[in-house]
């Protein structure tokens, strides 16, 4: 984390400066010449690519245009501009970034009941299990993720007003927009592995949301 943060510092043009002798002085530059940040914004590409499905058999084409068709109007319906490019800068600055697809049984309309919602997914906020690099490997990994007391009860109806933030640095980068926040609290999401199944237990401090074999 603390390596995560110098990586977002350094994008945002820190001015601390590292001793290169004993005797140096100087703590902080004058003028920042922030290549780090224009080269990350020259890579920068806002295109989305349009999804493209190949039916197996010939006669299923018409089949394949219609899931087209419907990818891109969810990609319409959800922020993915927005999300795409706060990953495009996140991926070159920490080296990869994650995508959150859920489910949200509360959304409802005249036809339909759930709606698909996908979030971007910070590093800081991945808890992988020790010593494993792929998602695809592990038993058990967890998410953290800032959110208010109200949305919570609003959502899981369950009353975390005595809960507080146990992790505000997921926020941002430390000591910059981390400090505790009496509305906010830390999701936490444990997803783990139950034989053929996936299980999820979630919780706010000592109140269990979910606890999903």
């Amino acid at each position: 984390r603390a390596r995560m943060d110098q990586r977002e510092l350094q994008y945002a043009g820190d001015r601390e400066l590292r001793k290169i002798v004993a005797k140096d002085k100087l703590t902080e530059s004058q003028h920042v010449y922030n290549i780090t940040a224009e080269n990350i914004e020259s890579i920068v590409d806002s295109n989305i690519p349009k999804p493209k499905v190949t039916p197996r058999r010939k006669e299923d084409e018409h089949l394949a245009r219609i899931i087209e068709h419907m990818i891109m109007n969810e990609m319409d319906r959800l922020p993915m501009q927005e999300i795409n490019d706060m990953q495009e800068r996140t991926c070159p600055i920490q080296g990869g970034a994650l995508y959150l697809v859920e489910w949200d049984n509360g959304e409802r309309s005249n036809d339909r009941i759930g709606e698909v919602q996908i979030t971007a997914i910070h590093p800081k906020m991945f808890i992988p299990q020790d010593g494993l690099t792929r998602i695809e490997d592990m038993d058990f990994m967890a998410l953290l993720l800032p959110d208010t007391k109200e949305n919570v009860r609003r959502t899981y109806g369950m009353d975390v007003k005595n809960e507080g933030e146990s992790d505000p640095d997921v926020k941002g980068v430390a000591g910059e927009n981390t400090d505790t926040t009496e509305d906010l609290v830390t999701r936490t999401v444990v997803y783990y592995r139950n034989g053929d199944k996936i299980g999820k237990f979630h919780y706010v401090g000592d109140t269990i949301l979910e606890d999903l074999d």
